[in-house]
Parts: structure tokens; sequence; C-alpha cells
């Protein structure tokens, strides 16, 4: 089980760091396998830009030469050659600055490509790995606006988290989910717990009418199905990154990404029946009690 610390710490966040947060939880039985460092190494030269103009270079049928506002001092912008398709002129941008150490290592520096020289890296997801998107740069948005040129990306992106890799026993089906995690933190720290994130939806109780679902089970003398129904996509750019993102540290193959986000977020198995972007039924097959 892994879990990314800032969404453990949504919901429970004493004022210790990572090697205290594996200490407590690993002397309270909850096995702390690992820290794992995921994305970029240094935030440092990573901020957001915006995209002034974009023009066909001349010697290249598939770059476009870039004037990008980094917010630097004289706001004098910089000069970025660009290959992702989606490019254009007015968009907010995620950008590596020279001397930006990229995820495999690698330290940017200013480059020459085909006779221009550039001053940087408009970023797609995944070479941040906070997504599998590489078929074209991220557009920033967000719900006051987009971030202003020259904001450190990291205050806009989780580009550099860490994930704790937990070993779960078959006695503890509670905390392969992160507020279960965050259950098992509260305990061992003190710190405070937030309500259960599924609190203020109690939902109804009855006969169900949804013909799409059918369980056979002879081992369960009794089955009990929680129907989840107007599951769709994000309703921003935003939350479906945020949404790719978090997949992406916490790696597993679910039957839909729809059911891999609610198990992880509750702690409780999940099946899914239909399309999730079209607003499908989610179920949880469990055992009474």
């Amino acid at each position: 089980m892994r879990v990314p610390l800032p969404w453990l710490r949504e919901y429970c966040d004493p004022p210790l760091d990572a090697r205290a947060i594996e200490e407590r939880l690993t002397m309270t039985g909850t096995k702390v396998e690992a820290i794992h460092s995921h994305g970029v190494p240094s935030t440092e030269n990573f901020v957001v830009g915006r995209v002034l103009s974009a023009e066909q270079h001349p010697d290249a049928d598939r770059l476009k030469v870039c004037s990008v506002d980094l917010g630097l001092p004289g706001g004098e912008p910089a000069c970025i050659v660009c290959g992702a398709p989606n490019v254009a002129a007015g968009q907010t941008v995620a950008v590596a600055r020279p001397g930006a150490v990229m995820p495999d290592g690698t330290k940017l520096g200013k480059a020459k490509l085909r006779g221009i020289v550039s001053e940087g890296m408009i970023l797609a997801e995944n070479e941040l790995q906070i997504g599998t998107g590489g078929e074209g740069i991220m557009v920033l948005d967000g719900a006051g606006g987009p971030p202003a040129p020259g904001t450190p990306l990291e205050n806009v992106l989780p580009i550099s988290v860490e994930v704790l890799e937990l070993e779960i026993t078959p006695n503890r089906p509670d905390c392969l989910g992160v507020y279960g995690v965050a259950r098992e933190l509260h305990a061992a720290s003190g710190a405070p717990l937030s309500p259960e994130p599924w609190a203020s939806d109690p939902g109804t109780t009855g006969v169900v009418d949804h013909d799409h679902l059918a369980v056979e089970r002879a081992d369960l003398p009794v089955e009990c199905l929680d129907l989840l129904t107007g599951l769709g996509a994000p309703n921003s750019e935003r939350s479906a990154r945020d949404a790719r993102s978090r997949a992406a540290r916490c790696p597993s193959e679910p039957a839909s990404k729809c059911a891999s986000s609610s198990a992880a977020w509750s702690s409780r198995p999940m099946a899914t029946s239909g399309s999730a972007a079209g607003g499908s039924v989610a179920s949880r097959v469990r055992r009474p009690a």
C-alpha cells in the first residue's frame, strides 16, 4: 500500500516529518517498509510561465519558438523552443529553467535547437512524473484564475512528493486506503482527524432501481450492495490532473480509475458497472457484520 504524504495530511496532519511519521506508524503496528521520493529531487528553478507568443521555428516544422513570461526582474521574457503540438499564446504553463534537475537526474541548461537558444523547457505531465500525459504540455488553470508568472511550481503542482510504502497484514484491510491510514496516524500521534470524507453523504435506504449489477457468490449467505451513482469525469483539467497525479503515486491495477480512487480513499474494495465518464454506478460488496 502506497500513501502520498500530502494526501495523508489532508486527513491527519501532525507536526512530524516523514521519518517521524514512519517511526510512529511502525511502532504502533503499521509497518512502513520504505519512503519513496516521487517527482523532482529539488523544486528549485521550476516556475509558472505565461506564453506571450508561439511562432513557427524557421528551420523545423515541428518546433515553435515561444516567448514566455517567467516573472523575472525587469520583465524580460525567456525564449523557449518547444515541440509540443498544443502550445499556444496565452497559455499558463509549467516551466523548468536552466539549472532545474529532472526526475531522472538530468540537469537542464540552455540548449541550441536548430540555431535558436532555448532558455528552458515547457513541461508535460510525464516529464514531472505527475501523470502519463506526454502528448502535449500542461496548461494550468485554477478556480481563482491561472497562477501568476514566476510562481514557484511547487505551489501549484505536487512536483516533489514523499510516498509511504506500508506493509498491510491480512487482518488490517481498513488500512488499504488513505483514510484508514490517517486513522492510524491519528491514534499514533494524537493529531486531529478530519471527518470521514463520506460522512456528508449518508446515502439512501430501501430498494434501488438498478438492473445492471449481479453478484454470484455462493460463499456469501447474504449479499449487501452499496451503490454510488452519478460518478462522472472530473469537472476541470486541474481536477483530472490531480487524480492522475495521485494514481501515479499509488500504483495498482483497478477495474477502473473510478474504482481505484474510491478504494484508495475509503479503504473499501469496489467493482464498477458501466462507464465512469457517463455517470455510472460503482458497487461495494461486503459481508454483514
